[in-house]
């Protein structure tokens, strides 16, 4: 059975060096990339936490944002990625969302590439809808150099 390899490289601003983990991700055979309806969430609240969230219930989104939502959880989950990259200027940021019905498994995709080699640290966030996802399903957030 083949495997494929994603390599998460995660750099500290503050303390100069780089970690690397190796995540293996088996082939998902009915993958098929389905719709996520970016939204923008102010809160300021999140810089150091988690970098990824699944919120399912308007008790989860004001526990981790401090209000209330204008979103349905009843129809809808909300996913969201917190984090940085360094650079010359804003990094270019790609998502994709995924699933497969054979493993009720929702894969969220990141990319991130760098714009030059300088020091700066640029923060950003990705929020977005996806239909309503059921008590058994799975994600898996892949963070892509």
């Amino acid at each position: 059975m083949k495997s494929i390899v994603c390599i998460l490289l995660l750099m500290s601003a503050t303390e100069g060096f780089a970690s690397y983990s190796i995540h293996f991700i088996q082939p998902i055979e009915d993958r098929k990339e389905i719709s996520c309806k970016e939204i923008k969430i102010n809160h300021g609240r999140l810089n150091g936490s988690n970098w990824n969230y699944t919120i399912n219930s308007e008790k989860e989104y004001k526990n981790l944002i401090g209000e209330g939502s204008q979103i349905d959880f009843t129809k809808y989950t909300l996913l969201g990625i917190v984090s940085s990259s360094g650079g010359c200027k804003s990094p270019t940021v790609n998502h994709n969302v995924f699933y497969s019905n054979s493993d009720n498994l929702f894969q969220f995709e990141l990319t991130v590439q760098e714009n030059g080699g300088c020091e700066n640290v640029f923060h950003f966030e990705i929020w977005c809808l996806i239909s309503k996802m059921n008590s058994s399903s799975r994600i898996e957030f892949i963070k892509k150099p």
